[in-house]
């Protein structure tokens, strides 16, 4: 009996502690793609071509929420519409200037997208959305490019590279948040987690905030 005695003892202490009560009382509902609003119509340009695109349920669904909660954890995978989101993230989240961070690879063809595609379509906030590459917030010349900018929101396409909390992007991208905590924070990635959630969990701390459903300290 003495090790389910201590077994049972040590779940005691678990379901009684601070964090396990806050989590249990977090609100919990299955995501309804069929019933999701579709908020096409608030990022339409009104010239836009009559073949306008419309937006998938699941990026209505993550521009509602991210605006809902002040920000977001987006298990999304590649051809789901993450960069639509983004773009449309800023408005949706009442942003005056926001900063979306995109792997080297990407930035030219997220550029070329809102040139070719997006832009003819919808309405998108250019004019106070800053696109940054990975490297350019490793690099020492542009170590403080956030603090420059200095970015209300902050979108990560595929976050996962920010889970490292060694590297020196991480680094600074944890500094700016902790010296500027208004700065909301969404996190987008379709491969967060390689062995651990807890990998990610200073992420979702940030994009969640109170509402993280992670375990906090």
């Amino acid at each position: 009996m003495g090790r389910f005695a201590d077994i049972n003892g040590a779940i005691g202490v678990v379901t009684n502690s601070v964090e396990f009560k806050r989590i249990s009382a977090l609100p919990r509902r299955v995501l309804d793609l069929e019933a999701v609003l579709d908020v096409t119509c608030m990022f339409l340009r009104p010239n836009a071509p009559s073949d306008a695109m419309r937006f998938w349920p699941l990026q209505s669904a993550a521009l509602i929420e991210a605006a809902t909660a002040d920000g977001l954890v987006g298990d999304i995978g590649v051809g789901s519409g993450k960069t639509l989101i983004s773009l449309a993230l800023p408005t949706a989240m009442d942003s005056d200037c926001a900063v979306l961070l995109v792997p080297p690879r990407l930035k030219e063809k997220t550029l070329r997208e809102i040139d070719e595609v997006y832009g003819r379509y919808f309405d998108l906030p250019l004019d106070r959305l800053h696109i940054v590459k990975y490297t350019e917030l490793s690099s020492a010349k542009s170590a403080e490019i956030l603090d420059e900018i200095k970015p209300d929101l902050i979108i990560a396409d595929e976050a996962h590279l920010l889970k490292r909390l060694q590297s020196a992007r991480t680094k600074r991208f944890r500094r700016y948040m902790a010296e500027n905590p208004g700065c909301r924070f969404v996190m987008l990635s379709g491969t967060m987690e390689n062995r651990s959630i807890i990998e990610s969990a200073h992420l979702v701390e940030l994009a969640l905030r109170k509402n993280s459903p992670l375990p906090r300290g």
